[in-house]
Parts: structure tokens; C-alpha cells; sequence
């Protein structure tokens, strides 16, 4: 990804669920544009919150910490939240590694 790319996320609702679809790397760069998608998918609202990262490819630490920060304001206003999609070998390593594979994604952390 190059500087001048863009995160791309979209976020839909549907059935009391909120669905924000994420493209691209997330880094120390574009991670500020994941947090907003997802304050604006919180502010919604739902009672679940999914977060697809399908289209994913990279995320560092920041990213990680945006998720994480994103799962403790959907816990404490009583929605449910959760990445799923996550096919990147890279992302599922950074999530076992740093022992948030379950908190995020439901996956065992073995």
C-alpha cells in the first residue's frame, strides 16, 4: 500500500446488526480512518457489531489497538462485537501472538 492509498470501509446495517466491511492494509497511517468507521458504526447503536476482514491483507499494532478499543466501547454500551473474515496469514498471526485471536474473533487461541 502507498501512501496515497486509502482504507476503504463501508459499513452496512441490517437486523440490528452493523456490518463494516474493511479493505486494504491497516497501519500506523490509515488506522485513524478504521477508528472512525468504527466510532460511526457504534453510534448506530446495534446490538452486534461486525467487523469483516476479508479484504484485509496487513494490520499492525495500531490497528490492533483500534480494535480492541472498538470491542471495549461496544462491551460497555452492550453490543456485541467481532472481526470475522480474517484470512490473512498476517493478521491471524499478529491476533494469536499478542493472545487477541479470541477476545476478537471467537477463534481458539491454539
Amino acid at each position: 500500500m502507498t501512501e496515497t492509498e486509502e482504507l476503504r470501509a463501508v459499513i452496512s446495517r441490517d437486523d440490528g446488526r452493523t456490518t463494516v466491511r474493511v479493505a486494504g492494509e491497516v497501519d500506523v497511517v490509515t488506522a485513524p480512518q478504521l477508528r472512525r468507521a468504527l466510532e460511526t458504526a457504534l453510534s448506530h447503536g446495534a446490538g452486534r457489531i461486525e467487523v469483516d476482514f476479508t479484504s484485509v491483507p496487513f494490520c499492525d499494532c495500531s490497528g490492533l489497538n483500534v480494535l480492541l478499543w472498538a470491542r471495549r466501547r461496544a462491551t460497555e454500551q452492550g453490543s456485541a462485537f467481532r472481526v470475522t473474515g480474517v484470512t490473512s496469514h498476517l493478521v491471524r498471526k499478529l491476533f494469536r501472538t499478542t493472545g487477541t485471536a479470541a477476545a476478537l474473533t471467537g477463534a481458539p487461541t491454539t
